[in-house]
């Protein structure tokens, strides 16, 4: 029966990593270490579904909207993986519902191709309107040349 036994494996493996990222943290590791793409800790525990390393984060002062280098949040990644709770969770803690991911992509375009119809009313609930994306970066990239804006 090794479906039994991966339901507690994964079990054991959650706490152990909880655990072990309490510890690191307590001994001075950043959370706002960034890997090869710019995601830090938090965005990779919402891409994973990790709800309980999601909350240890975020009580230890992880910053929400941090994006990666694709302009991707936390939020968008936990609504592009269909992880509800944790998209709920993100939002009661004042994650930004209208900030853009990978090629200007909202959370809730992401929820909504993925056929999540429980994030995108969570989204949809906390302002989130797909018709208008607010790029974060868009404000702050320089105009092409020869641009007059």
């Amino acid at each position: 029966m090794p479906w039994k036994c991966h339901g507690r494996c994964f079990q054991l493996w959650t706490g152990i990593a909880t655990a072990l990222t309490t510890e690191l943290l307590d001994y001075g590791a950043s959370l706002d270490a960034r890997d090869r793409f710019g995601a830090r800790p938090l965005s990779h525990a919402a891409r994973s579904g990790h709800l309980e390393m999601v909350d240890l984060l975020l009580a230890r002062g992880a910053p929400i909207d941090a994006c990666s280098l694709a302009d991707a949040t936390a939020l968008y990644f936990a609504a592009e993986g269909g992880h509800t709770p944790i998209v709920q969770r993100l939002i009661e803690r004042g994650a930004d519902v209208k900030l853009t991911g990978r090629s200007g992509i909202s959370p809730i375009a992401a929820a909504a191709y993925a056929g999540n119809d429980a994030i995108v009313e969570a989204l949809l609930a906390r302002g989130a309107d797909e018709r208008a994306p607010a790029s974060r970066r868009s404000s702050m990239r320089r105009p092409r040349h020869g641009s007059t804006s």
